[in-house]
């Protein structure tokens, strides 16, 4: 029994003429023939008869149809999975993110792995909770940003690539009153509005450190759907906020960027990794190993 002598079954019952059945299929119609046939002997029943010149199926054809279409879905399944491993022509790759991983580190990795594989879907989407782990289900990809105290290994493993490291500044607008102070102190920072913004809880453990560091509160009184959307509050001249440094590489980003007072350089440092979940598809595989060849060359 093959998955021929079933699709063969499904033909007919669209076509009702062998003639017909074997052109669609490039075949012989003795060999259309021989193959319903057998199906009926590995059945041990009649499964088709004719009615005035057309083939049709009978009762018992008619009750595995159905399950005969089913194989057929199943078989079409399988085929395109085998030809994801054979190439990388097709496939989809789906990475949950953080928000400042999915704004600042992700669009332009996935970019370039799009341009060398353009069979390849990409697709970024955010995770919801305030770890940066959670409702990652059909995802095998997770790229999230960590607040770091020490010395970072940048080293690959086998289940966590280091994306980007970056510093956390202080921002603000270049008309702000703080342009005037040649050395802000971290008492400066205290009547000044300060722009916090949805990062998955990360803002808010630099920010408390700052606070633990320097007994210097923070006045939050706006917070921002994102970090563009901060920036953007910035920009305004009346605010403060801490961002990282990459965000404001552009020559329009119109703002100031110094270090964060009363910390120091391991305090503000961030590092972005993509994690891996077990069993990547060929499509994800093929984005790790990549990222992993351009982000650490001696390790790939």
């Amino acid at each position: 029994m093959n998955v021929l002598k079933f699709q063969i079954l499904v033909l007919i019952d669209k076509y009702n003429k062998v003639t017909d059945v074997a052109k669609e299929l490039d075949m012989k119609q003795p060999t259309v023939t021989f193959h319903m046939k057998s199906l009926e002997k590995d059945m041990n029943t009649s499964l088709y008869t004719s009615q005035q010149g057309r083939i049709v199926l009978t009762d018992a054809g008619r009750a595995i149809l159905p399950h005969a279409k089913q194989m057929l879905a199943l078989t079409d399944v399988v085929r395109r999975t085998v030809q994801q491993y054979s190439s990388l022509e097709q496939g989809n790759v789906h990475i949950k993110a953080d928000i400042l991983a999915a704004e600042n580190v992700l669009p332009l990795l996935m970019n370039r792995f799009a341009s060398e594989y353009p069979g390849i879907e990409m697709k970024s989407s955010l995770v919801e909770d305030c770890s940066g782990e959670g409702n990652i289900e059909g995802s095998l990809l997770l790229a999230r940003s960590e607040k770091q105290t020490s010395n970072v290994d940048d080293s690959n493993s086998d289940d966590y690539i280091l994306l980007q490291q970056d510093q956390l500044m202080l921002v603000y607008a270049e008309n702000h009153p703080l342009m005037m102070n040649p050395s802000i102190k971290p008492g400066d920072l205290s009547g000044n509005l300060f722009v916090d913004y949805e990062s998955q809880g990360l803002l808010g453990k630099y920010t408390e450190l700052f606070t633990e560091r320097t007994n210097v509160h923070l006045w939050k009184r706006v917070t921002a759907a994102t970090p563009q959307a901060a920036l953007r509050a910035v920009h305004a001249g009346n605010a403060i906020t801490f961002l990282p440094s990459s965000m404001l590489t552009s020559p329009q980003s119109n703002v100031i960027a110094v270090p964060i007072p009363g910390l120091e350089a391991n305090d503000t440092r961030v590092c972005t990794y993509l994690y891996r979940r077990k069993n990547l598809s060929p499509a994800a595989s093929a984005f790790w190993n990549y990222i992993k060849s351009i982000m650490h060359p001696s390790h790939s």
